[in-house]
């Protein structure tokens, strides 16, 4: 009894423990002329990995679709213009579901800025 007991107490206790934080960016904006003359602006989102979930079943699935997105030239918008050294979060938007099964079958990932509570 007291093994059985033992057993469902760490079972409660781990997943109280599993709360995902969700993934985090830093926002880097800079633009530059070569020697050419040539233009350059950069957008970039650094991931933060101290700050991030380092991967669970709720988050885990986000960078694989950002990198299959990305290679197909489908960019996460900004909610709003990015300001450089923000903090930013993906939002998962524009949901759509099957009007069948309601299995989601559409969604897309957009930054948002995070706001430190």
């Amino acid at each position: 009894m007291d093994l059985i007991k033992h057993f469902k107490d760490n079972l409660i206790e781990d997943k109280s423990e599993k709360v995902c934080k969700g993934k985090f960016f830093r926002a880097s904006v800079n633009g530059f002329m070569s020697a050419d003359g040539t233009y350059t602006y950069q957008e970039r989102m650094k991931p933060l990995k101290r700050m991030s979930c380092s991967g669970c079943v709720d988050c885990g699935w986000i960078e694989d679709d950002l990198n299959e997105s990305i290679n197909n030239e489908v960019f996460p918008r900004v909610k709003t213009g990015i300001v450089n050294g923000a903090i930013y979060t993906l939002a998962v938007t524009n949901i759509s579901r099957d009007w069948e099964s309601g299995v989601v079958d559409g969604y897309e990932l957009q930054f948002v800025k995070y706001r430190q509570k």
